[in-house]
């Protein structure tokens, strides 16, 4: 899921999004990547130590900033990546332009677990682009197919139908992503504990029956 503060998505675009009133405390599980409004230099600092904190446990975090020119000195001592830098001045009617989103959705876990979703299930995926974006987002943090499809507005069922279209159950769907979440963010250097409360499983052993159910369905 990407968080939004100060921010909205673009318009129609809001697939795998999610409002925030305020920071969620470090080190965000719910979330695989971020995009903030920062309006004075004390906010982006602030925004900055938070950053670095969840970085510290969820090195595959994803971030990009709305901030004004005028606080870019600011960013160059930030020793971690930024996504994207967004002028306040590109903003449609306070949504993000769409390229900056998929920016941010491409460099997070979800889009890395989706690149790889489409390797496995086909390239036919992406003609449900924003169904298929939906359930990676609720997947990769232990989400279900009810909580996205809620999102989606549209019921389980229908659901369901888009995948079965490729061949996908929705189950063998959702737990491919969830143990690809998890080995993702291992390769990007979190800790064993660290991804499994970020990917939803706390047990290893569900995990290690999960991967194996998915690599006898490939």
């Amino acid at each position: 899921m990407i968080g939004l503060l100060g921010v909205h998505p673009p318009a129609g675009d809001g697939a795998g999004t999610r409002l925030l009133e305020s920071l969620p405390a470090p080190p965000a599980p719910a979330l695989a990547a971020a995009a903030i409004r920062c309006d004075r230099e004390i906010a982006l600092d602030a925004v900055l130590e938070w950053y670095g904190e969840i970085r510290a446990k969820r090195p595959a975090f994803a971030i990009t900033l709305v901030v004004d020119h005028r606080f870019y000195a600011t960013l160059i001592a930030c020793p971690h990546p930024v996504v994207a830098v967004v002028p306040p001045c590109d903003l449609e009617a306070e949504g993000l332009p769409r390229d900056a989103l998929d920016w941010l959705r491409t460099a997070s876990v979800e889009g890395r677990v989706l690149d790889r979703l489409v390797l496995q299930f086909g390239d036919a995926l992406l003609e449900h682009l924003p169904v298929v974006r939906c359930l990676v987002a609720h997947a990769v943090r232990g989400g279900t197919i009810s909580a996205a499809s809620g999102d989606l507005n549209i019921s389980v069922d229908t659901v369901g139908r888009r995948l079965a279209e490729f061949g996908v159950r929705p189950r063998d769907f959702m737990r491919a992503a969830r143990v690809l979440a998890y080995d993702e963010r291992r390769k990007q250097g979190a800790s064993a504990p660290t991804a499994l409360v970020a990917c939803g499983p706390t047990d290893p052993e569900q995990l290690r029956r999960a991967r194996r159910r998915n690599d006898c369905g490939k």
